[in-house]
């Protein structure tokens, strides 16, 4: 995955996410099926109006959380908890993986 800008200031297009294929060599199955399912969520995503955007600030704790020896285990990161269309309140929770 990679984030795109937008071309300029004036533009009307906002940040995009280009997905693009593995750095290795993957069999014509494999990258099909890779494509297959990129679309299949891109039209999960666009059919449901789903919105995973955070804050910045958010994300940015998470990142340093993320860096911690053991994070999985011993953090708790945020999330997003509202991803269908509700409104535009924003409710973040802090999560942590369940110990099995």
């Amino acid at each position: 995955m990679r984030f795109k800008p937008p071309p300029s200031k004036d533009s009307s297009i906002g940040w995009r996410v280009e997905f693009r294929s593995m750095d290795i060599q993957t069999t014509d199955f494999e990258n099909a099926a890779l494509f297959t399912l990129v679309g299949m969520l891109y039209n999960i995503l666009n059919h449901f109006d789903i919105n995973f955007m955070m804050h910045i600030s958010k994300i940015d704790e998470n990142m340093k959380r993320a860096h911690n020896v053991d994070a999985y285990l011993k953090e708790k990161f945020w999330f997003r908890t509202n991803i269908l269309p509700t409104g535009k309140c924003y409710k973040y929770n802090k999560m942590q993986t369940c110990d099995y």
